[in-house]
């Protein structure tokens, strides 16, 4: 688990900084992550938007 909060940290700290934008990314993930209640699987990456291969 702390594997993966790293790395989902990363990701989202990635995110902000390629749109120059760390309050709206940090907050649309908190907003996302209150509505979110039983979160399995790839399901927590919604709240980074679509997911490529």
């Amino acid at each position: 688990m702390v594997q993966v909060t790293a790395k989902l940290s990363g990701i989202i700290l990635r995110k902000a900084e390629l749109e120059s934008d760390f309050d709206g990314v940090y907050s649309a993930v908190f907003e996302r992550m209150f509505g979110l209640e039983n979160v399995e699987g790839d399901e927590f990456l919604m709240v980074l938007g679509e997911i490529g291969g």
